[in-house]
């Protein structure tokens, strides 16, 4: 019981925090974004996706050619601008928001770039705003795995982070999101 009191309270100290493992659960400052919020599930795909990529700047061409390659240019452009809009309304960093549990209202963090949101669309590049706080769940079991295959960790810290990493895995990736 302890454990899952801390990993509640752990995931309010993210600006924004994705579970990708049974399941796509994105919660921003600890709180989890319903499905009804996003308009389009390509929406909260492209945001996965840069949550994933994190440190990486997309092109809107590339971004384009990923998400809406079946579509005509227009159509691909005009639905691209409204799912930045649609992932700047959900996942909103100004203002209150209400912890789902406890009720109470808790101000997230500026950023320090002065962004007025969580991704960052200028100059026709898309990416992370700097300065937040992010996580993922797989790149913490991607940094898991790799420490235990490597040849410099003892049997003991292995077995004690195969522990880890199963504990993190809770399903399969991203199940439902084959696109």
């Amino acid at each position: 019981e302890c454990r899952k009191r801390i990993l509640k309270d752990n995931i309010k100290l993210y600006d924004i925090y994705l579970d990708t493992f049974g399941g796509a659960e994105i919660y921003v400052c600890g709180n989890l974004i319903s499905e009804d919020k996003w308009l389009r599930k390509k929406s909260k795909l492209m945001l996965i996706y840069l949550m994933i990529n994190r440190g990486l700047r997309f092109t809107k061409d590339t971004m384009l050619e990923l998400f809406f390659g079946e579509l005509s240019a227009d159509s691909a452009e005009n639905i691209f601008l409204q799912a930045i809009t649609n992932i700047r309304n959900v996942v909103k960093p100004d203002g209150l928001l209400q912890d789902s549990e406890t009720k109470e209202q808790v101000k997230p963090k500026k950023s320090k770039d002065s962004s007025p949101s969580f991704i960052v669309y200028e100059d026709k590049i898309l990416r992370l705003a700097a300065g937040q706080h992010y996580k993922v769940d797989v790149m913490d079991f991607d940094n898991l795995v790799k420490q235990i295959k490597s040849s410099e960790t003892d049997n003991d810290t292995k077995e004690k982070l195969a522990k880890e990493a199963i504990d993190i895995y809770k399903g399969e990736f991203l199940p439902g999101y084959y696109d």
